[in-house]
C-alpha cells in the first residue's frame, strides 16, 4: 500500500471569490477554515523470525511512513542467548516507545497499551518515552543445555504469546524538527521458530497531534484551534446563491 508522508504544511485560511460564491450557492458541501489532521493507517505487516538470520545483525527496516527508515527488526545475541529486537539507534527517525514510569531503571522495556490509549506529547500518569538510542528485546531464543526456549523477555511488558497487543511510539520527519505519534499492534510467537509481527500501524500526519492505539481514522485540527471565518465569508453563506447574485450587482452599481 502506498502511504502519504507525515504533512507538515499548513493551509491557507484565504478564500476567492468563486469559493466564496460557491459555497453560498451551496457546490461546497463542507466549509472548514483549519488544517484539518488525518490519520494514515497502513494495514501491511513485517514479520522477522529467528530462522530469518543471516548472521548477527541481519534487520529488517519498519518505515513508519512509507519513505524513511523509521526502526529496524534486527537478531542480537548476548549471555548465550538470541533475541529479536526493536532498535531505532543510529540514521533511523524512530524517537522511542511508550513506557511505564516503573520500568525506568530498566530503561529497555516497552508496555502493552490497551484500545483507546492517548499516545502524544503528553501521556496518562505512569507513562513515559523510552529514549530512541535503547533496543527493546521483542522475544528471546534460550539455550538451556539441550533444551531450546523462546520466550517473551521483561522487557515486552505485559505480552502474551500469540495475542495481539500495542504498543505506542514516536518519530521524527527527515528534518529531525518535527515530532509524530502512533500506534501499532504486535504479535509475539513464542511457537517454533519464534516470531515477531507488526501487524498495522498508524500515526497523525500533524506534528505534536496524539493519536489514540487502535485508531485508523479521524484526526484533531492542526496547530489546535480552527480560526474564526471573516464577516465577508459569513455574510455569503447568510445570503444565498440569489442573494449573492443581488448583492455583487448592487455593488457594481455603487461602484459606477
Amino acid at each position: 500500500m502506498k502511504q502519504a508522508k507525515p504533512s507538515t504544511h499548513t493551509f491557507a485560511n484565504a478564500w476567492s471569490d468563486a469559493e466564496k460564491l460557491a459555497l453560498a450557492a451551496g457546490s461546497l458541501s463542507l466549509l472548514s477554515f483549519g488544517a484539518q489532521a488525518d490519520i494514515i493507517y497502513t494495514a501491511n505487516s513485517v514479520t522477522i523470525d529467528f530462522t530469518h538470520t543471516t548472521g548477527i545483525g541481519s534487520a529488517i527496516t519498519w518505515s513508519v511512513d512509507g519513505s524513511h527508515s523509521t526502526f529496524k527488526l534486527f537478531n542480537n545475541n548476548g549471555n548465550g542467548s538470541f533475541f529479536l529486537v526493536l532498535s531505532s539507534a543510529g540514521s533511523l527517525l524512530g524517537r522511542g516507545l511508550v513506557r511505564q514510569d516503573a520500568q525506568v531503571s530498566y530503561n529497555r522495556r516497552f508496555v502493552n497499551l490497551g484500545l483507546g490509549f492517548g499516545v502524544g506529547p503528553s501521556l496518562a500518569t505512569g507513562y513515559n518515552f523510552g529514549g530512541r538510542a535503547n533496543d527493546r528485546s521483542m522475544l528471546s531464543w534460550i539455550n538451556a543445555g539441550t533444551h531450546n526456549t523462546v520466550a517473551i523477555p521483561l522487557n515486552a511488558k505485559n505480552f502474551t504469546s500469540g495475542v495481539d497487543g500495542y504498543f505506542g511510539f514516536k518519530f521524527t520527519d527527515a528534518g529531525l524538527a518535527n515530532a509524530y505519534y502512533g500506534w501499532a499492534e504486535l504479535n509475539l510467537d513464542t511457537a517454533s521458530p519464534g516470531t515477531v509481527t507488526i501487524n498495522r500501524w498508524a500515526y497523525e500526519s500533524c506534528t505534536g497531534q496524539s493519536i489514540a492505539a487502535g485508531a485508523t481514522t479521524g484526526g484533531a485540527t492542526c496547530g489546535g484551534s480552527v480560526p474564526e471565518p471573516d464577516t465577508l465569508s459569513l455574510t455569503l453563506l447568510g445570503l444565498g446563491a440569489g442573494g449573492v447574485r443581488a448583492w455583487r450587482k448592487r455593488k457594481r452599481a455603487l461602484a459606477a
